[in-house]
């Protein structure tokens, strides 16, 4: 369930970029916890049909481990695919948390944060106010928005022909330009 979670989270990060990266993570969360109650549910009650005495479903609102683990406790003895499942589990969790960060990194710095507009008409306003010269900028469609990366952008006027270095300051959008 930590997978479907972490799937979840890029994929309505990349479907509603405007949502913001919090959002999505957490709504993310909301459908890998969802999903493991879900299973824990009709666990509960294939293993009731079999004449078992499972582990209450409820274990599942902590975390798809924490009914795993009471199912395993539960079940005396816990055959070896309960043990491989919780061990599954907890390890995809492991994998969720690693993977995480640079998954939801890639949706938080997409181009749906760059306002290549605002980009352009600032450079063209500060240059404007710094020569005299009314400009228009050129910047690429789709830059590469990582924290540090740079692009160019064209400027051009009258009497102006310049490159306007935009480098990235973080992940969210923040920038700063110098005119060559």
């Amino acid at each position: 369930m930590p997978v479907v979670g972490l799937v979840a989270a890029v994929v309505v990060g990349v479907m509603f970029p405007g949502l913001g990266i919090a959002t999505a993570v957490s709504l993310g969360l909301l459908v890998g916890w969802g999903c493991g109650v879900l299973v824990a549910v009709i666990d509960r009650r294939f293993l009731r049909v079999l004449g078992e005495d499972p582990a209450h479903w409820a274990w599942a609102l902590i975390a798809p481990w924490a009914y795993l683990l009471a199912r395993a406790l539960r079940r005396r003895p816990a055959p070896r695919t309960t043990w491989a499942a919780l061990g599954l589990c907890v390890g995809l969790t492991l994998l969720s948390a690693v993977l995480a960060k640079p998954l939801t990194r890639s949706v938080w710095s997409s181009t749906a944060v760059f306002n290549r507009d605002r980009v352009q008409q600032d450079v063209a306003a500060e240059v404007e106010r710094q020569t005299g010269i009314p400009v228009i900028v050129s910047c690429p469609e789709d830059p590469r928005l990582s924290a540090g990366s740079s692009f160019h952008c064209a400027v051009r006027g009258d009497d102006l022909v310049a490159v306007a270095v935009v480098t990235m300051a973080d992940d969210s959008g923040g920038y700063t330009w110098i005119l060559m």
